[in-house]
């Protein structure tokens, strides 16, 4: 029984010895072995937007600057009457002191001049010779030249104008020079042609003046039937070389804007002339007592004179010698 039992633990010994042999841990192999691993590294990328930046701005849009306006008051024949011919009857009207210039102004007082038209000139016994600007523009665009000067005084001869007394002929040697031939020497010669507007172009008034002949009376042929003729000529408006020029005239006004190809545009400062009708002195004294006029010369009273100063603080009251005469001047 003894034995039976050792055999049986010798057994199970053997067995257990197997089985803790088969269980037993391998020795270890050491095996070298290289792996590459690929890894994606993110890539910084700079990205340059545009922006546009709206910003706004608020503007206030300039004033537009009213015209500076001149205003006086003078008398002119009522439309449709009304035209631009100064050589008939009822022409150019209040219009004439801002249309129309001389070839130069004479002061009697100091018997200095101021040129216009003219550049210079040089006075003699017998001749008068003046020198043209070469500047000046007839309102149309025309060039003034000597042919004008010459016009003017041909058509002021069937006007029987003082300066004919005097006058012989007059030359134009050439676009800018005329000479006044005298019948005789005079003392005179500066204040007559001073007191001359020139207000005829030739290429308007020239074919009236081709035919007058100043060697004959001003009421004879072919004299009396070429003024009979000029007087039926009838332009809507005046054309001068002046610093102002006729756009609209009707019964309640006259109105002249600046002539912007005048020689002295720069020096003149008001863009328009509003001309109000004067039918008698009182109406111009109201216009002044209430300052819608500038300047008017009527026959006035000293208390009414007073009144309007009183009214006006910043009108100026002139006393012109007898020496002078009532007009205006732009001091250009």
């Amino acid at each position: 029984m003894k034995g039976r039992k050792f055999l049986i633990i010798l057994s199970i010994v053997t067995i257990a010895s197997l089985l803790a042999t088969a269980c037993a841990t391998p020795t270890p192999q050491v095996i070298e072995k290289t792996v590459v691993v690929t890894k994606e590294v993110p890539k910084e990328v700079t990205k340059v937007v545009e922006v546009t930046k709206v910003i706004e701005k608020v503007v206030t849009p300039t004033p537009v600057p009213k015209p500076a306006v001149y205003r006086a008051a003078g008398g002119w024949t009522k439309p449709p009457a009304y035209h631009g011919n100064r050589f008939a009857p009822g022409g150019v009207g209040a219009a004439w002191w801002y249309v129309f210039e001389p070839l130069f102004y004479y002061v009697p007082a100091t018997g200095e001049t101021i040129m216009a038209l003219a550049e210079s000139f040089d006075e003699g016994m017998d001749a008068f010779t003046v020198k043209l600007r070469k500047d000046a523009k007839w309102h149309d665009g025309e060039a003034f030249t000597s042919k004008d000067v010459w016009t003017t005084f041909q058509l002021r001869y069937l006007q029987k104008a003082e300066i004919w007394k005097y006058l012989d002929k007059i030359e134009t040697p050439d676009d800018y020079t005329v000479i006044f031939r005298w019948k005789k020497p005079t003392p005179l010669a500066k204040p007559i042609i001073a007191g001359e507007i020139i207000c005829a172009p030739y290429h308007i008034y020239g074919k009236w003046a081709d035919k007058v002949d100043t060697s004959v009376a001003p009421d004879e042929e072919p004299n009396k039937s070429t003024l009979e003729d000029l007087s039926n000529f009838k332009p809507e408006f005046p054309i001068g070389t002046g610093p102002f020029k006729v756009t609209k005239v009707t019964a309640s006004e006259m109105i002249l804007d600046k002539f912007t190809d005048h020689y002295k545009a720069d020096n003149v400062h008001f863009d328009k002339v509003v001309i109000l009708p004067w039918p008698n002195n009182e109406v111009v004294w109201a216009y002044l007592m209430a300052g819608e006029v500038y300047r008017a010369h009527p026959a006035t009273p000293k208390d009414t004179t007073d009144a309007i100063m009183a009214r006006q603080p910043k009108m100026k009251l002139a006393l012109p010698s007898d020496l002078a005469q009532f007009g205006i001047g732009f001091n250009m």
